[in-house]
């Protein structure tokens, strides 16, 4: 079950909000408290009023506790731009943006996770590398090439690059 909670209109930058929600996304609700508490960021402290509230929600709403809570989703959008002019020389005005953000918070339980398709067929999945029923390798070639082993790499002509030619230290 899905616990929704949002933010609107905070007057903060919304890449400065985004820098502290990337931080806490995809965590459990408990770690993401303890993280927004420490944190000495200005947006630390309406995300963790926004989370806590998200967290009343999932308690007084749907009875559920708040131990198998963890932040599924986050979303920091830009809200409404107030415009304010600053006097300057020669009679100019200079805009000031006054920027303000949306966040969207979505908290999920963590035992509505989905299952693998693995586990539902009870096969595990081969190892990277290893030879499939057809005896033919499952590694591409590309990325067999890019696996080298030293000796080989060691073979390679080193071939001075154009610049190298052009801009060398000691000129000739």
């Amino acid at each position: 079950m899905e616990i929704k909670a949002s933010l609107k209109h905070f007057h903060i930058s919304p890449r400065k909000m985004r820098l502290v929600a990337d931080l806490i996304k995809g965590l459990d609700a408990k770690r993401a408290e303890l993280e927004l508490i420490r944190l000495p960021k200005h947006a630390a402290e309406p995300l963790l009023k926004l989370l806590r509230s998200a967290m009343a929600n999932a308690r007084n709403n749907l009875q559920m506790g708040n131990t198998d809570l963890y932040i599924k989703g986050l979303q920091v959008s830009s809200g409404t731009v107030m415009k304010r002019f600053r006097p300057r020389a020669f009679g100019r005005a200079a805009t000031i943006r006054k920027k303000t953000c949306h966040v969207y918070m979505i908290l999920d339980t963590k035992s509505q996770t989905i299952v693998k398709e693995e586990s539902l067929s009870g096969a595990k999945p081969a190892a990277r590398g290893t030879a499939n029923k057809d005896g033919k390798n499952d590694i591409p070639k590309s990325a067999q090439r890019k696996n080298l082993a030293p000796d080989s790499k060691a073979k390679k002509v080193k071939n001075k690059g154009f610049t190298k030619k052009i801009f060398s230290r000691k000129v000739i």
